[in-house]
């Protein structure tokens, strides 16, 4: 997925496969969606960025954007997205289309 709700994409894992969307693990906690988040965002793999304003967050300064638990469970991530960087592109073997 190249881009989605915060919501959407780390408390709930779904890939999605030639079938369609498919459950991948079972939900996370908000705990261990941050370790996640934090994990990927230290490594330049994810960053984010929030609806209708310039600017996008990466590396250590995204995991703040993430602290608090109403971005993980309220509809929309009051418009907080979380999108693959280039080099998360090419961590998961996608390439972008021109």
């Amino acid at each position: 997925m190249e881009e989605g709700y915060v919501c959407d994409l780390l408390p709930e894992s779904y890939v999605i496969t030639q079938y369609g969307r498919e459950r991948d693990f079972p939900p996370l906690t908000l705990e261990d969606a941050r370790e996640v988040f934090g994990r990927l965002a230290a490594d330049g793999l994810v960053g984010t960025y929030v609806l209708n304003q310039d600017g996008e967050l990466l590396g250590d300064a995204a995991i703040p954007s993430v602290a608090d638990d109403e971005v993980w469970t309220r509809p929309a991530s009051g418009g907080l997205c979380l999108y693959l960087t280039e080099a998360g592109v090419a961590a998961v073997g996608l390439e972008r289309k021109p």
